[in-house]
């Protein structure tokens, strides 16, 4: 989060089917809108009951899949005669990865406590029987929406619920419910209503700032360039410029760490200054990828896939010659019992290219 509340933009609330569905937001969509709130200096407020309600059911969920495994596992036994080897995690260990998880997301979220306020309006809400508890008695429902009441006195706020009971007869079209949008228009600041994660950012991303394109050439050019004028000097080459620079940004499992893949094109000079064998208008085009870290800008760990030289020699032909690289990772696992979840997905389009 940052460091002072007044420096936030807007905050994002987030009901607890959505951290349930998008998994603790470690899914591709989680990490895309982690990028968006880090990016357009927003906050995710968690009000407590929501954070007692996403508890309780990531516990369930991971309860209920545990239960799927173990069932899976014994039709395998069945079928082959014998059972692989594996202990799925306790539920101890689940609470600790949620409560790990949280502490993760800290520097990007505010906790909202459970007031004496927020009961007294929620048990109100209740007797009144409206939106959102016109079919069912939900108190529950009524203490997220005086939090975001509360929330909404700072900043403006988005909402994204798949609780029909917020929408306007429980119809997701018809938008927020007429009573709570006449409490939002009283509001210091406007509360947006989404009913799913892609619809969240959709809106976020026409008012995020793209990655400053400049920038990132600069950051991945400071990185690259030392082992580019190596690689060039076998061949008699030195670098004069960066005259091109295009990229893809894609989102990661590490938060605030993104993951570009680049092509840059220096102009080259011939050092050999063979005047049997001019190497006129050379150039090398770099092909690779590195991580970026949205919060300071700095490109790392680069890894180069190809790097393409090309130039005209006397007789006016274009010649081209290819330096190509083979990198990879390897890890051992010996006695480990669990592998990190890693994924990589490309940033909505218009965010960086």
């Amino acid at each position: 989060m940052p460091e002072a509340h007044n420096q936030v933009n807007e905050y994002i609330v987030l009901d607890a089917n959505i951290w349930q569905k998008h998994l603790l937001l470690r899914d591709p969509a989680g990490a895309a809108l982690l990028f968006l709130v880090q990016q357009g200096n927003r906050c995710i407020a968690i009000p407590e009951v929501i954070e007692m309600e996403l508890v309780h059911h990531a516990v369930l969920a991971g309860r209920d899949a545990k239960k799927k495994i173990i069932e899976a596992f014994d039709t395998i036994a069945r079928l082959i005669g014998a059972r692989p080897v594996y202990e799925p995690p306790e539920e101890s260990r689940i609470r600790e990865a949620i409560s790990q998880r949280l502490g993760e997301l800290e520097q990007l979220t505010t906790r909202i406590g459970f007031t004496l306020e927020h009961a007294k309006n929620s048990l109100r809400r209740v007797d009144s029987k409206e939106p959102p508890n016109a079919k069912s008695q939900e108190f529950k429902d009524s203490a997220i929406w005086e939090s975001i009441l509360e929330l909404s006195r700072e900043k403006p706020i988005h909402f994204v619920t798949e609780d029909k009971a917020f929408y306007e007869q429980r119809t997701y079209e018809k938008g927020i419910a007429n009573n709570l949008k006449v409490e939002t228009a009283n509001a210091s600041n406007p509360v947006t209503i989404h009913r799913c994660m892609k619809a969240l950012l959709e809106t976020l991303r026409t008012s995020t700032p793209d990655l400053d394109l400049r920038f990132v050439a600069d950051s991945v050019d400071s990185i690259i360039r030392e082992k580019v004028q190596k690689d060039a000097a076998f061949m008699k080459l030195v670098i004069l410029s960066r005259i091109d620079f295009n990229g893809a940004a894609f989102v990661t499992e590490r938060i605030g760490q993104l993951a570009l893949s680049f092509t840059v094109t220096y102009s080259l000079e011939d050092a050999a200054q063979d005047a049997d064998a001019l190497r006129a208008h050379a150039t090398a085009k770099v092909s690779g990828s590195c991580g970026y870290r949205v919060q300071d800008g700095h490109a790392d760990d680069a890894h180069f896939d190809r790097i393409e030289y090309a130039w005209v020699d006397g007789g006016g032909t274009t010649v081209r010659q290819s330096s190509v690289f083979i990198w990879g990772a390897a890890s051992a696992f010996i006695g480990a019992t669990e592998r990190p979840h890693n994924f990589r997905e490309r940033l909505m389009p218009g965010q960086f290219e």
